[in-house]
């Protein structure tokens, strides 16, 4: 859900049922090296920047 939505980051912590965000935000950044927020924009940058290649490539 984080890469494939908009939601808040605790909206979507309250979709799947975690209660305690700050333990998930501890761990997501020791296991990710990067906040939820970082993350989820770093791969939306990644993915654009590929999708913009593949329509580079798409047009030949």
């Amino acid at each position: 859900m984080l890469l494939s939505s908009d939601l808040p980051i605790q909206e979507i912590l309250d979709n799947v049922n975690v209660s305690n965000s700050t333990y998930f935000y501890q761990k997501f950044k020791k296991k990710e090296n990067c906040t939820p927020t970082e993350y989820r924009h770093y791969y939306k940058k990644i993915r654009s920047t590929n999708d913009a290649d593949l329509n580079w490539l798409l047009k030949e």
